[in-house]
């Protein structure tokens, strides 16, 4: 995975960088007091993940619950109460972030789940991750933009459900599947570009439909679901990302 990861953490970087969505600190260079710090602020925080249909939540939900992912996809219908969620998170100073979900619930993408149950799942939570299909924004970018725009709209007027300090996270899921490892270095550049693009997009978006709620936006960062070392790097990334925009780090 050495180089892979560096592929990644190159991508991440760029983006970083290009959108001025993140603290732009370079997580393998972050010092030991960093992390102590992360682990302070993160420590008991609960989390909602919200997201449209097939955009990775049941997966991510079972990577942090460090249950096997599903051999195949099955939708969710309607909200299913998981009861209580700890989970525990390493990070790279060796101890790991304790996380409490008092009320896990797993909901559906729907527009009609969104209206019935996303409320429900983001009331309480500190943390909100929002998660966008990636590889539907490239091949049906029309129809993804349409739904990301409707989300916000419903963020817009939900916030006021919501607990005063908590924030949203966006978290562009399939990264991966949307890369070829065979790219030659022009395609390589061309693929680095159009993620950057598309994140500068929904940067925009963001900012237009959230209006004055804009600034609960943590950013924005590339992740895989499926794949254990993007998976584990990305979203440690997310964690310190969240950490040092709400410290003022």
């Amino acid at each position: 995975m050495a180089k892979g990861g560096s592929m990644w953490m190159a991508i991440l970087k760029s983006i970083i960088t290009a959108v001025a969505v993140g603290s732009g600190k370079d997580i393998a260079k972050a010092t030991p007091e960093l992390w102590k710090d992360v682990k302070g602020w993160w420590q008991g925080k609960c989390i909602a993940i919200i997201g449209p249909t097939a955009s990775g939540k049941n997966t991510m939900f079972s990577k942090l619950a460090k249950l096997p992912p599903a051999a195949e996809y099955i939708q969710t219908r309607g909200a299913e109460n998981i009861g209580k969620f700890y989970f525990s998170w390493p990070l790279p100073n060796k101890t790991d972030i304790k996380f409490t979900c008092k009320r896990s619930i797993n909901v559906g993408g729907e527009l009609d789940e969104r209206e019935r149950f996303w409320a429900q799942s983001c009331k309480g939570a500190d943390v909100i991750f929002y998660l966008i299909d990636f590889e539907k924004l490239v091949a049906v970018p029309d129809l993804t933009l349409a739904r990301i725009k409707d989300d916000l709209k419903w963020m817009l007027s939900n916030f006021n459900e919501f607990k005063p300090s908590s924030v949203v996270h966006i978290l562009l899921n399939k990264i991966d599947i949307v890369h070829n490892d065979d790219l030659n270095e022009e395609d390589e550049a061309e693929f680095y570009r159009e993620v950057e693009e598309k994140v500068q997009y929904i940067h925009v978006l963001a900012e237009k439909h959230l209006a004055g709620y804009f600034k609960r936006v943590t950013g924005i960062t590339p992740i895989s679901m499926v794949d254990n070392y993007l998976f584990k790097r990305y979203f440690t990334a997310s964690l310190e990302q969240i950490f040092s925009r709400e410290s003022g780090r």
